[in-house]
């Protein structure tokens, strides 16, 4: 099974009236004091005695109770602390320089082809490099799969643009979207940039995490932040349920449809000052 419906652009002229342009603008503790031995009277042996029993009692109920309590606390928090995002990615540095959204994509050739391997429950995926690879851009679209096999090793898709495209002045001019693996864009009368630039400044990269950390740091990537991913392009080929699948990068940035996104295996992601690899 040979998968290659990957794409880049769709190139579409959006036919809106002036009017639908200017429309899209836009706990304490309880503390228990016992007081034994205090109003005692003579020849009054029994009573106390009983009533020290009841306090017994009393303590052990207090303290079962505060054992089930701090253990109901324990569960309350791992459970809250799964909700509010303990697999949030491990922070590794902060970068106080604006990203440089200006230049193109940085390619170079790899000093090493040695296959990268990643398995999951039922595929395995061989990755061999065929070039180093840095994007500063903005997010302009972002999609998310995670059925078949595509959704296990590569589980997004970020449309990045650079150059004009990442200057916010711009941005009312075109717009984007993602789905089915297929990147599109529609540019509005009067836009600065034509589409011959907007497919040379902007790209659909398929994401393949480097790891669980990396993986983490991109899912909490928005639209419109700024940033820098590096890693290597990539060729794909494995196995799943059986059958192969491969899938090869572009090494282009004007190239368009089947095949002219890029294979991105990244291993280090900065989302405005912050830093993951």
């Amino acid at each position: 099974m040979h998968w290659s419906h990957f794409c880049k652009t769709h190139e579409t002229q959006s036919r809106l009236k002036d009017q639908d342009i200017e429309r899209l603008k836009r706990g304490g503790c309880y503390e228990r004091e016992k007081q034994r031995g205090k109003g005692k009277q003579e020849g009054a042996a029994v009573e106390p005695q009983r009533e020290e029993k009841v306090e017994k009692g009393e303590e052990e109920q207090v303290g079962w109770g505060m054992r089930f309590s701090r253990s109901s606390l324990i569960l309350i928090v791992v459970f809250l602390c799964f909700l509010s995002g303990c697999d949030r990615p491990t922070l590794t540095g902060i970068e106080l320089d604006k990203i440089d959204t200006s230049q193109d994509p940085i390619q170079k050739s790899c000093s090493s082809d040695e296959p990268i391997i990643q398995e999951f429950k039922s595929s395995r995926f061989t990755m061999v490099p065929l070039a180093e690879y840095k994007i500063s851009g903005v997010v302009v679209s972002k999609e998310t799969y995670s059925s078949d096999w595509d959704g296990e090793v590569l589980p997004m898709d970020l449309a990045i643009a650079w150059g004009k495209l990442a200057e916010p002045e711009n941005g009312r001019y075109v717009t984007y979207s993602q789905g089915n693996r297929w990147y599109h864009y529609q540019w509005k009368k009067g836009s600065p940039v034509d589409p011959s630039y907007i497919i040379s400044h902007s790209s659909n990269n398929h994401i393949i995490p480097a790891s669980k950390n990396i993986y983490r740091a991109i899912k909490t990537i928005k639209k419109k932040d700024r940033v820098v991913l590096k890693g290597f392009l990539v060729n794909l080929k494995g196995t799943y349920k059986g059958q192969t699948v491969t899938l090869n990068t572009s090494l282009s940035r004007t190239d368009t449809g089947n095949g002219s996104c890029e294979l991105f295996y990244v291993s280090y992601v900065r989302i405005e000052a912050k830093v993951y690899e």
